[in-house]
């Protein structure tokens, strides 16, 4: 998989917002298991050798015992898999220059290596894609019947595996932003760190209060492209964001046709 990735940060000044901080570069990823040694250390050097263009090399990890090693798309899936997790470090370095700031997430807080929560400011986290259930049936209930800009109750969820690094508690809440054709769409979860969220809320009427308040921020935010695909659930700052790094990255075709150019080149 030829990649390339990188993170971005933004700073709303009033109702201007601009770039603060990007970071990009290319990458290369395959499942190296199958190679001699000797073989990865030269494409990994030639890659990152390449003049006026480097290429560093990301080792993914091989599939599970049961997967079919002669399948194309399994070896991709996990190359795609190692790059988006080092997608996720770029986030977690754009995260970070201004560890005091209050800052809106695009993705779950999990998905960050942050520094302790006490100690910076306030992170605020909106997630698009619901891969996992928090809901009883009642709440199914509730989330379905909203209506626009309505929420629902916040309520905490814990990380999966209690250790170091999994993740931090959270308080969160559904969202509906707009009105679609279907029930379940155009609704977001928000996350907030527990910890920030109790030591300074710590009553629940000044709980309520705060949640309100971001609520219909979110929603004021929401993104009235009407060209953008995701438009229904997503922010306008976001959106800004995406744009911004997206403008400097490499036209796929021109990052690809270098590639090969350099691919017969790499191991001598």
């Amino acid at each position: 998989t030829l990649s390339e990735i990188g993170g971005v940060s933004m700073e709303l000044d009033g109702r201007t917002l601009t770039r603060r901080f990007f970071g990009l570069e290319r990458v290369v990823s395959f499942v190296i298991e199958a190679f001699p040694w000797h073989e990865i250390e030269a494409v990994a050097a030639g890659l990152a050798n390449i003049r006026d263009y480097p290429l560093r090399l990301l080792p993914a990890r091989m599939p599970n015992e049961d997967a079919n090693l002669f399948d194309p798309e399994v070896m991709r899936a996990q190359a795609e898999a190692r790059t988006l997790r080092e997608m996720s470090v770029w986030e977690s370095i754009a995260l970070n220059p201004d560890p005091h700031a209050t800052t809106l997430l695009d993705g779950p807080v999990s998905s960050r290596e942050v520094s302790p929560v006490k100690d910076r400011g306030l992170l605020i986290a909106v997630i698009k894609t619901h891969t996992r259930n928090y809901l009883h049936d009642q709440g199914w209930r509730t989330l379905l019947e909203l209506s626009d800009s309505r929420r629902t109750p916040f309520f905490r969820v814990d990380p999966p595996v209690p250790r170091r690094g999994a993740g931090v508690s959270v308080a969160t809440w559904y969202l509906k932003l707009s009105r679609t054709a279907a029930p379940n769409s155009g609704i977001v979860r928000v996350e907030v760190p527990w910890e920030q969220f109790t030591q300074r809320w710590p009553t629940q009427t000044e709980q309520i209060g705060f949640v309100n308040r971001i609520s219909r921020w979110i929603v004021d935010a929401r993104c009235r492209q009407q060209s953008y695909a995701r438009m229904p659930i997503s922010l306008e700052p976001i959106v800004r964001a995406e744009e911004s790094l997206k403008s400097l990255f490499t036209p796929f075709d021109v990052l690809r046709n270098r590639f090969l150019r350099h691919a017969g080149s790499l191991v001598t």
